[in-house]
């Protein structure tokens, strides 16, 4: 491999900056100027200092284009991580993949975000990029994000053993791959599912065998009932609104996991007593709860510390971790700290296992984020912005 080649190939991969002709203005010209002598008598450990304190990409290709010993200590790092985005640049790293079984062996985690997708990819670029996933056997994560239903039987035959899988579209054909994957430890589904992307249809069947080792799952509701029972998860993450009375019959089966869920995290239209109720009689371990109450409700601020609400909180006695996303004016605005420790107060009271509560304002950049000083044995706030 040349170093010309190394800096082609960086240029096809969309993780990075625009990596073209080096700025003049780069202190990585100055490096570049090096002579291939003056690189050759470098041990590698040196290169490996380098590589880790060196943030200017540009800086490491023109290292790379004196010296090919470097440009082999650097490819580890450039092809570690990818991400396939709409554009020629993934076709030219995805034949730079096919090629090169080397550097196809670096790579442990893909991100193919192609849901804005150009026409000059379709369909072969498509297929070039399926082609080189399948060449990187070593692959640890893979995000595919698109929107074409034929896609994903393409990498239905592979080498690699995914620990962490995200996918855009979720029918029989994915069920199918996520049965070839047994080490799957988080699973993500971003898009709508057949429900909800065409008003009907059945959500997918999966093996009861599959997904033996599935810890964490993102998704929609009507995937979680088919994904988590019977399965050791332990932390969900639904994304849309969920009605009480749907999250009421769909608890009993998500409590059907093979181990005590820890963490959820979803999203309703209004703060009651009898959510935290609903959930603390199905989910009795629960440790993290993070909540998202609709933008267009308005949460008053008299209902954060009304004597219903703190009494269901209080059957949540493993709760250590809160996070709630809420339109409440009154928690956000002038001397918000003492509004916001008094709130806390109130909830820490009823439930002692609290240690640390967010306040994330839906209509504002605001997050502040509290946690319990053990020492100072009080509440100390700062900033998650």
């Amino acid at each position: 491999m040349t170093s010309t080649t190394l800096l082609q190939d960086h240029g096809a991969t969309a993780t990075h900056a625009k990596t073209a002709a080096p700025d003049r203005s780069s202190p990585g010209i100055l490096v570049g100027q090096l002579s291939l002598s003056h690189l050759a008598i470098f041990p590698n450990e040196i290169f490996d200092i380098i590589i880790s304190h060196v943030t200017d990409i540009k800086t490491l290709l023109s290292l790379g284009q004196c010296c090919r010993a470097f440009a082999l200590s650097v490819n580890p790092w450039l092809y570690s991580s990818l991400k396939f985005t709409a554009g020629p640049k993934s076709i030219k790293l995805a034949r730079t993949l096919a090629h090169c079984p080397y550097k196809a062996q670096l790579v442990a985690s893909i991100m193919a975000d192609l849901l804005d997708i150009e026409l000059v990819l379709l369909p072969a670029g498509l297929k070039f990029i399926l082609a080189a996933i399948v060449c990187c056997p070593n692959l640890t994560s893979l995000s595919i994000v698109w929107r074409f239903q034929w896609a994903t039987g393409r990498i239905l035959t592979n080498a690699f053993k995914l620990y962490h899988f995200t996918t855009f579209q979720w029918d029989q054909t994915v069920s199918q791959f996520l049965e070839m994957q047994p080490c799957i430890r988080d699973l993500r589904i971003v898009g709508p599912g057949p429900n909800h992307a065409r008003g009907g249809g059945h959500e997918p069947s999966l093996s009861p065998s599959a997904l033996p080792c599935l810890s964490s799952f993102e998704g929609r509701l009507p995937q979680a009932l088919t994904v988590v029972s019977g399965r050791p998860v332990s932390s969900i993450s639904l994304y849309g609104s969920v009605a009480l009375p749907n999250l009421e019959l769909a608890l009993p089966k998500l409590a059907k996991s093979t181990v005590q869920i820890e963490s959820l995290s979803l999203q309703v239209g209004d703060l009651s007593p009898e959510l935290f109720t609903l959930v603390s009689a199905y989910l009795p371990r629960l440790s993290r709860f993070e909540l998202r109450i609709v933008r267009s409700s308005t949460v008053a601020y008299s209902n954060l510390t009304s004597k219903s609400l703190c009494e269901a909180m209080s059957l949540l006695a493993r709760l250590e971790y809160f996070r709630i996303r809420l339109r409440c004016p009154q928690l956000f605005w002038e001397h918000f700290y003492h509004k916001q420790r008094d709130v806390i107060l109130d909830w820490a009271c009823q439930c002692p296992s609290l240690k640390k509560v967010v306040f994330e304002s839906s209509s504002e950049n605001k997050a502040p984020e509290w946690t319990f000083d053990e020492e100072a044995m009080d509440w100390m706030c700062s900033y998650d912005e």
